[in-house]
Parts: structure tokens; C-alpha cells; sequence
């Protein structure tokens, strides 16, 4: 291999090195901002297992309960909140399963950034 072959492959490494420390650097801070509560009983493994079809009963029964509970207007259907900002505002990522005639037929993560 060449010395001008040798000389460009180090920087290239140089260069990938500093932009995936500087991407690394930068998921970091913007994890950092975020302010996310959740309910007592919540993890990411019980969240994955949550599905559309199953009981309120089975999701409380896996979860526990629930930060709040929205009941619609319409009474058609309600809410059940498993996160939520801290703060009131900011960055947070938001987990809600929907639930009607006692069957959850929405889950939701949603990542709010303020």
C-alpha cells in the first residue's frame, strides 16, 4: 500500500471517528433533556408485551395503573396514561394504550419535543 494510500485511509478513519463521537456526544444531550415519569409498575419489556385485543384487566394486570385515565367526551372510549412530562412541558416520550368496551384497540408511543 501506498504512503498516499496509507495517509488518506488514516484521515478517513480520523474523520468517521470524530462524526460518530460527535453523533454519540449529541443523542446523549438530547436523551438528557428529557423529563419522562412513568406510573409505578411501567417498563419497556411489560410496555413491548402490551397488545391491541387484550382485557383493561390484563394491561393494568402487567402495567399496574395507569398515571391518569382520560374518559372521552363521547363516552366511547377512555385514555389510559403510562407517562408523562415532569415539568408540564418540555421533552418527553408519551406511552398511552386506548381502551374501548373494555379491549385496548390503540398503544402509543409518541415522543414529544418541545
Amino acid at each position: 500500500m501506498s504512503d498516499r494510500r496509507r495517509r488518506m485511509l488514516r484521515a478517513a478513519t480520523v474523520v468517521a471517528a470524530a462524526v460518530t463521537a460527535g453523533l454519540t456526544v449529541s443523542s446523549l444531550l438530547l436523551w438528557a433533556t428529557f423529563d419522562t415519569e412513568y406510573s409505578a409498575g411501567f417498563t419497556r419489556r411489560l410496555w413491548d408485551k402490551a397488545a391491541v385485543g387484550m382485557s383493561e384487566t390484563e394491561v393494568k394486570s402487567l402495567l399496574g395503573e395507569p398515571l391518569s385515565e382520560i374518559l372521552w367526551a363521547n363516552s366511547e372510549g377512555r385514555t389510559l396514561n403510562y407517562s408523562q412530562s415532569r415539568s408540564g412541558n418540555g421533552n418527553y416520550v408519551h406511552h398511552y394504550i386506548v381502551i374501548r368496551d373494555a379491549r385496548v384497540v390503540e398503544k402509543h408511543k409518541v415522543i414529544f419535543w418541545d
